[in-house]
């Protein structure tokens, strides 16, 4: 079964964003846009599809959206955030919630995988012996995040350099039967969602269950390579679990999806490339994930 594409244009409130972003950071902030939110506009399918299917009437949850959309318009991503998390919260069965649910995913993830100021965030100055590794230990995040984030090309950073931290606490929620992964923050409020397709899976493997992230791994040419290799960044991202034979992996447009029970190395659960490195940058290991049939 394929996985869904999602929209390349970029539409005009990512350039806002972009505009946004150049007022509050000047040039710096504007390469960091340029190389991260401008990256595909998920803010312009989503938008695109709101405007087309919102219907009126007594549902609470359709007034709360529209609301929603109009502080996006106006710039306003953590309130229109808020206000999504809001409908969600108390108008789960809304007729809006489908479409809440795709640009909170689109709001979150262009929060999170930038430098633009949010409450969660946390600035730090690099001092002198600073590494990534160890900001990212104590920081409680990763050094994918911190290089996506603040739109870092390579793991080199000097003294007095100022980075945006996320301390990574979500959890995941696997339907293997609707083929969805949701991820949930550290407090419990919905943040995303991605659609997955099922390839083979083990013998005997359960139909719901536990595990922790074990290992991620970018995986070029057969080998793993590290943060540092220049092609960290475009390299396959694997994600391994606690328990055997569950496995969160890129698929490739070449690539196939193997039939359940077929002897193959493409055991697994596989996502679209483009939203697999967005997860892969807001996990860390012992992230837990619970699934279910």
């Amino acid at each position: 079964m394929p996985v869904k594409k999602r929209s390349k244009k970029i539409h005009w409130v990512a350039l806002f964003l972009g505009f946004l972003l150049f007022l509050i950071g000047g040039a710096s902030a504007w390469n960091v846009y340029v190389k991260t939110v401008v990256r595909e506009s998920r803010l312009d399918a989503a938008l695109k599809q709101a405007s087309t299917s919102e219907q009126s009437g007594p549902d609470l949850g359709v007034r709360e959206f529209g609301e929603a959309k109009r502080l996006l318009l106006d710039g306003e991503l953590v309130a229109a955030r808020d206000r999504l998390r809001y409908l969600l919260e108390y108008f789960g069965d809304s007729q809006a919630a489908d479409r809440a649910k795709a640009l909170l995913t689109d709001i979150n993830l262009d929060l999170v995988l930038s430098d633009i100021p949010t409450p969660e965030k946390v600035e730090y100055t690099v001092k002198s012996g600073d590494a990534l590794s160890r900001i990212a230990r104590n920081g409680e995040t990763s050094i994918d995040y911190i290089l996506r984030a603040n739109g870092l090309l390579s793991p080199v950073i000097h003294p007095d350099q100022v980075l945006f931290l996320l301390p990574l606490g979500f959890r995941l929620e696997l339907d293997l039967g609707n083929e969805s992964l949701e991820v949930l923050d550290s407090q419990g409020n919905w943040f995303a969602e991605f659609p997955v397709a099922v390839g083979a899976m083990l013998p005997d493997f359960p139909a719901s269950g536990t595990a922790d992230l074990a290992q991620k791994s970018s995986i070029l040419d057969d080998r793993v390579i590290g943060f540092d290799d220049p092609s960290y960044l475009d390299a396959e991202k694997v994600l391994r679990f606690s328990m055997p034979g569950l496995i969160i992996r890129s698929l490739s447009d070449d690539s196939r999806i193997p039939a359940d029970g077929e002897a193959s190395g493409e055991v697994g659960i596989f996502m679209d490339a483009v939203d697999m490195r967005e997860l892969f940058t807001i996990l860390r290991p012992g992230t837990a994930l619970e699934w279910s049939s």
